[in-house]
């Protein structure tokens, strides 16, 4: 999920200053996840909401080994071959 200047506590001062048309409201976000929540065919992309706009995206390829670990299979895998988490 990536989303653009939306009204809260910590972006209050920013969100207020900018033009209504460059604040992305909540509910764009919120519909953004319900979109992956009813659609399984959106499992991997990216949600981009830009003002009360959604644009799926192919998410970028990790820059390194350790972010690809990190973010990618290989804590699930190694946390699997630990016992942590159970495969279904």
């Amino acid at each position: 999920m990536i989303a653009g200047l939306v009204h809260t506590g910590l972006t209050k001062i920013y969100s207020f200053a900018s033009p209504e048309q460059y604040v992305t409201p909540l509910s764009t976000v919120v519909s953004a996840f319900t979109q992956f929540i009813e659609d399984s065919s959106l499992t991997g992309q990216v949600a981009e909401c830009s003002g009360k706009n959604i644009y799926h995206r192919s998410p970028p390829e990790f820059k390194d080994d350790e972010a690809a670990f990190i973010m990618g299979d290989g804590l699930q895998k190694a946390l699997q071959q630990q016992g942590v988490i159970v495969q279904k």
